[in-house]
């Protein structure tokens, strides 16, 4: 069995961008992440939060892409995404619904980069 853990360091609280989290301590709690597991953790984000960070050591990290548009936009230290979310249920590429449940955050994922 694998154990990955999903790191989401962006918050959109009142729907504009804030750089709440600095890129020393993004790479350290990455950094921690390896260590004590032998694995780095997934990065959940945006390429545009994750361009402001601009960290080689957040690219060692598999991708789990927030992008609205295809085909998808990288950030500028990845070269693929291993998730691609391409809606939050209203926003984004179609279906935005699951049948019983409607609405929703829906992904691809990249069995390619497994």
């Amino acid at each position: 069995m694998v154990k990955r853990y999903v790191v989401y360091f962006e918050t959109n609280i009142y729907g504009i961008w804030s750089n709440t989290v600095k890129k020393a301590q993004a790479e350290a709690l990455v950094e921690k992440i390896k260590k004590m597991t032998g694995s780095y953790p997934i990065v959940y984000g945006s390429e545009f939060f994750l361009n402001g960070l601009d960290s080689q050591v957040l690219a060692k990290c598999p991708l789990w892409l927030i992008c609205w548009i295809s085909p998808p936009e990288l950030p500028k230290n990845w070269s693929s995404w291993l998730m691609w979310q391409y809606t939050d249920g209203d926003y984004g590429l179609h279906p935005h619904t699951v049948n019983g449940i409607g609405r929703c955050r829906r992904s691809y994922l990249n069995v390619d980069s497994l």
